[in-house]
């Protein structure tokens, strides 16, 4: 009889790890700033970055950060999201702040108008 042999069979495994973007600088919330820049990273190197602003569609943005200027008052989202090669882009990390620009008000209750004081008195 011939002898017959096989080998050992031979395995790999993979996990395919997404990239998790974090956003590291924003604006103050609320603001009176008509401009807002902010900054992100991911834990992955070699990611590329797209941006979003409100309801916006995403776009590529620079890995430094991005600044939108001239918005207007009222409540505001930020959204990144990051890509590694061609697998699909992360979820988006979110930033959501309020411009506010309107000035307070102050009422004023005393002295009462026309009414007279004294020193001694307060």
């Amino acid at each position: 009889m011939s002898g017959s042999s096989t080998s050992n069979a031979t395995s790999f495994s993979w996990a395919i790890v997404p990239p998790t973007p974090t956003i590291t600088g924003h604006p103050a919330n609320p603001t009176g700033s008509t401009s807002a820049s902010f900054t992100y990273t991911d834990t992955q190197s070699g990611v590329t970055f797209q941006c979003a602003l409100d309801a916006s569609s995403f776009s590529n943005c620079a890995a430094a950060g991005i600044t939108y200027n001239n918005l207007a008052g009222g409540s505001h989202t930020f959204r990144v999201q990051a890509q590694h090669g061609t697998t699909p882009p992360s979820q988006a990390a979110t930033f959501a702040w309020v411009i506010d620009k309107t000035a307070p008000t102050i009422a004023l209750t005393f002295p009462a108008n026309g009414g007279a004081y004294n020193a001694a008195g307060w």
